[in-house]
């Protein structure tokens, strides 16, 4: 994929592995910005090596209470329960019975709903 001249958003990008892929798109051209949470310093040293490669960089600090986080396994829990919004989609029981939301039957369209879309906003028609 061409990714020179777009931009780019890494969420986790004060850790190694977004700082990873951060920097590889950087090499590949595109200007990136970095999400973290607690570690700042890890993300001023991750816009630093962008910004050594040319291109743009920029950092925002998430607040994980404005998030939406799905899962549908045991290893899901904490970022469910960390998430403004923890959403089990299909989940294992002890996963469904923990989450604020559960989704048993449809499909992911129902997260639009979630955060306000309407039908009309998203729907482009059907392959038929």
């Amino acid at each position: 994929m061409d990714v020179k001249g777009t931009a780019a958003l890494v969420t986790g990008g004060s850790g190694d592995l977004g700082r990873a892929i951060a920097v590889a798109l950087a090499d590949a051209g595109a200007d990136v910005a970095v999400t973290w949470v607690d570690y700042k310093q890890g993300a001023l040293e991750t816009m630093r090596l962008v910004a050594e490669r040319g291109r743009r960089s920029a950092m925002v600090q998430l607040d994980q209470s404005d998030t939406l986080a799905v899962g549908d396994g045991a290893n899901d829990l904490s970022m469910l329960r960390a998430a403004g919004l923890g959403v089990a989609f299909r989940a294992k029981p002890i996963v469904a019975a923990a989450a604020a939301v559960r989704i048993e039957h449809g499909d992911l369209t129902a997260l639009l709903y979630l955060q306000g879309y309407a039908r009309h906003e998203f729907d482009c028609g059907r392959a038929g």
